[in-house]
């Protein structure tokens, strides 16, 4: 997919569809891979002035995409009705062509937070091949 592409939800409703349904199929597929079932997370699109965004929501933790900017963010968050969550990467896009990739380091990610009790910013916003 071409992550580089401006997807205008407001002006163009059938691009921004398509848009948003790839990244549902791939944010499912993300939870697949980190071990999440249907049951552990929400998947949700929230209205926005530029476009909308998209959300994979965990009790623990969320990603987030903004396609206004361009932005994966992953955060940690207390509930899944906690949009306030601090942050702990950001990432570009096209992370999502490389699901098993991103769910091992989101993954590694979770886990050193299970045994240290912290999440610190991970590498992996930095470069795709880390």
């Amino acid at each position: 997919m071409n992550w580089r592409q401006p997807i205008d939800t407001h002006y163009n409703p059938l691009s921004a569809r398509t848009f948003q349904n790839e990244v549902r199929k791939r944010f499912a597929r993300l939870a697949a891979c980190i071990g999440w079932t249907m049951q552990d997370y929400d998947l949700y699109t929230k209205p926005s002035k530029g476009s909308d965004h998209i959300y994979l929501h965990h009790d623990n933790y969320y990603l987030a995409l903004y396609p206004d900017v361009g932005v994966l963010a992953f955060h940690t968050c207390r509930s899944r009705r906690d949009h306030h969550g601090r942050p702990v990467a950001l990432m570009r896009l096209d992370f999502l062509d490389d699901i098993p990739n991103l769910a091992s380091k989101i993954h590694g990610a979770i886990t050193l937070r299970r045994f240290t009790g912290e999440m610190r910013p991970v590498t992996f916003a930095l470069t795709r091949e880390s």
